[in-house]
């Protein structure tokens, strides 16, 4: 997959730990694709939340050892978007004008 790929996962991955996760309270800073799992105070149980998010909206299996081996957002990002098949599941950026 190309940059605009990774991109799209980070920016998927970034909402789905934001906005998503159970039981997790993340510090005041934003969420980027800087940021590392083990800053953001997620455990091995949100990793494994999102691990199976992943699985299910973006066909790609990965694990919570995997996330954590991988250390950041943008280094899952990447990872999970060179393991997508089928474009047709790529997260599409946002519409912030809400047209279609």
């Amino acid at each position: 997959m190309n940059d605009q790929a990774t991109q799209a996962v980070v920016g998927y991955l970034v909402e789905a730990i934001t906005t998503r996760l159970e039981n997790v309270d993340l510090p005041a800073d934003p969420v980027t694709g800087d940021s590392a799992f083990e800053d953001l105070g997620l455990d091995s149980i949100n990793l494994v939340e999102l691990a199976l998010l992943v699985e299910r909206e973006l066909r790609v299996v990965v694990t919570d050892a995997q996330l954590a081996e991988w250390g950041t957002v943008g280094a899952a990002g990447a990872h999970i978007a060179a393991s997508v098949t089928d474009s047709s599941v790529v997260p599409q950026p946002a519409n912030p004008g809400g047209a279609s």
